[in-house]
């Protein structure tokens, strides 16, 4: 993946055929990866690189001046140095989508002091630790 050097990249909505794809690469990083009508179609968006996904990430929409980002991954073969540079660029869209939406903050989790770490290197400050979050399915 070494021609991220010139970062020509383009962002978008999935495509529904995309989402198995992505999905997988959470397999590839051995972490729990979400289901497929868990990626909205209209929120969720990727950067891609000469038409090849490279980094997704979803903006769940809600009725409050907070949005709530989530599932957001690099492509696993690329390698550190390209990830830093599109997830950056990544970050940077997202905040400025979610600003042209009316929102005033980003709210986003994560249970891996690696993840902490860096989303604090992109403004974020923890504001809860040492919580446990709790989903039910409905069936």
């Amino acid at each position: 993946m070494e021609a991220a050097k010139k970062l020509l990249v383009h962002v978008r909505t999935i495509s529904p055929f995309e989402i198995p794809t992505i999905i997988s690469w959470w397999k590839e990083y051995g972490e729990v990866a979400p289901e497929e009508g868990m990626m909205p179609i209209d929120s969720t968006f990727v950067l891609d690189l000469g038409g090849l996904p490279i980094v997704s990430l979803t903006v769940f929409h809600t009725n409050s001046m907070v949005a709530w980002v989530d599932n957001f991954i690099a492509h696993p073969k690329l390698n550190f140095r390209e990830r830093e540079r599109v997830m950056n660029e990544a970050w940077e869209w997202v905040q400025q989508y979610v600003k042209d939406k009316g929102y005033k903050r980003m709210l986003c989790f994560s249970d891996k002091q690696s993840k902490v770490r860096l989303y604090e290197r992109y403004g974020f400050i923890t504001t809860l630790s040492n919580v446990v979050t709790m989903t039910k399915e409905i069936v």
